[in-house]
């Protein structure tokens, strides 16, 4: 049982301080020099599957359809006579799409090869860019469910401790 908690403490170590890092350097993105770029290619990588959840009274089995698309989008850009290529989105997006079925201006599934986009590069660091510069929703998530991680393993280990004094 220790070892499940030590595992979740560091996992949730692990999760926080890495959307933390993120969290900053999307929060820069916001900041950064804008040229004129060009979607070179959409690739719609699919994800749609059937998911089965088997009943644990031995009754049937529930199944559902789960959506995870990824459409990955290639474009690129100039800075400084030299040409770049990046796939980057934005930061902290979970790389699903359920703008797919619902196509909004800017959302993956309205880019077509050769279109113009803005295309926000690091200065210091042309190779860095991004389409949609600043801090995504999902990045909070996943840095919530690292704390959530990290609160459990560590409510874990105090009580675990707890007992063992008590005996």
């Amino acid at each position: 049982m220790k070892v499940v908690l030590n595992l979740t403490v560091l996992l949730g170590l692990l999760l926080t301080f890495y959307q933390c890092w993120l969290w900053t350097v999307a929060n820069r993105s916001s900041h950064w020099q804008v040229v004129q770029g060009e979607i070179v290619s959409k690739t719609d990588l699919g994800g749609m599957k059937t998911v089965i959840v088997p009943d644990p009274m031995g009754g049937r089995s529930t199944s559902f359809e789960s959506s995870n698309h990824r459409i990955q989008v290639v474009y690129k850009y100039e800075v400084d006579g030299l040409e770049f290529r990046s796939e980057r989105q934005s930061f902290g997006q979970a790389g699903t799409s359920p703008s797919l079925y619902e196509p909004s201006e800017g959302s993956p599934a309205t880019y077509r090869a050769g279109q113009a986009v803005d295309v926000y590069y690091d200065p210091n660091r042309p190779s860095e860019a991004v389409l949609h510069p600043g801090v995504g929703p999902m990045l909070f998530r996943r840095m919530g469910f690292g704390l959530v991680l990290l609160t459990t393993g560590l409510l874990g280990l105090a009580l675990t401790r707890l007992l063992a004094a008590a005996d």
